[in-house]
């Protein structure tokens, strides 16, 4: 594929998403990180054809990371997505989006998350539908990530059905869209996202030291048992133990008091994300081993 080849593909693409902007049912704050990438890929693009070498590969990622922000502001939770019948088959999932955080309040994490975890390896223990990790795979180029849940096959049904999450179903669907882009901008995310696999997370059946980190969304609101923050910190020993370096996570901003009163160091890494807009301001918290 020449240059003219791939900007044709890319600019086809993008015009495709601003088409369906305002029909596609984003979260306006969503809307607004479209607005802002949008304009810098318009100008970015065209460029292929004119530059050579390590500009061009420097320009290359440039659009492979702002294609990647284009790609999750609308499909992060508006891809199709499965759960898995007992017998297999695969039904559509209507249950998991709502469980699922907009792009809006990643993206604050993704930079220093990217410094962390490159090339490294990575469990989520409460993966779901594993589409936030397909976001971590293509944004911060970890060596590999390990998904497991209560809810794959072998496990328990995903609340308010008889079925199981399909995550690697929900990988295929991202993947779809990639496969008429250009290659050198494509995650390979089949490359990344390794295993998926049941686990309590509360029997983790992992050695010690498998992973180097722990990314999560781990359950708080109402998915959550009666206990707050102390169901999650009931599972803090066992999460150290399967990592080298510790655990980054989604964080209600008040559980930061819950782990003062327990002496436990965090880090905030964002600050509220919801920028105060939010009944419910959450955060992206360290605890480093």
């Amino acid at each position: 594929m020449n240059s003219v080849q791939e900007i044709h593909l890319l600019l086809r693409f993008l015009n495709k998403l601003k088409k369906t902007r305002n029909t596609f049912g984003l979260d306006p704050r969503d809307g607004v990180m479209f607005d802002d990438v949008y304009p810098k890929l318009i100008q970015l693009i065209p460029q292929l054809s004119k530059l050579k070498d390590n500009t061009l590969k420097k320009l290359k990622q440039d659009i492979t990371d702002q294609l990647n922000r284009a790609v999750f502001v609308f499909f992060l939770k508006g891809a199709s997505r499965y759960l898995k019948t007992p017998a297999g088959d695969n039904k559509s999932d209507f249950v998991s989006q709502a469980w699922t955080l907009e792009y809006f309040r990643i993206e604050p994490v993704l930079p220093k998350l990217t410094q962390l975890i490159r090339g490294r390896t990575i469990l989520d223990p409460f993966a779901g539908s594993g589409n936030d990790m397909l976001l971590v795979a293509a944004a911060c180029s970890p060596k590999n990530i390990v998904c497991s849940d209560l809810c794959y096959a072998g496990g328990m049904y995903v609340p308010g059905t008889e079925m199981y999450y399909d995550p690697k179903r929900n990988r295929e669907e991202i993947e779809k869209i990639y496969e008429n882009l250009p290659d050198w901008c494509n995650p390979h995310l089949s490359r990344i996202m390794t295993k998926y696999t049941y686990a309590n997370a509360k029997n983790l059946p992992f050695p010690q030291n498998t992973f180097d980190w722990i990314v999560t969304h781990p359950p708080f609101g109402i998915n959550l048992q009666p206990g707050g923050a102390d169901y999650f910190l009931s599972l803090l020993p066992q999460l150290m133990q399967v990592v080298a370096q510790g655990i980054v996570f989604s964080s209600p901003t008040d559980w930061k008091k819950e782990f003062k009163k327990r002496n436990i160091s965090v880090l905030d890494l964002t600050g509220d994300v919801t920028k105060s807009k939010s009944k419910y301001p959450s955060c992206f918290l360290l605890i480093k081993k």
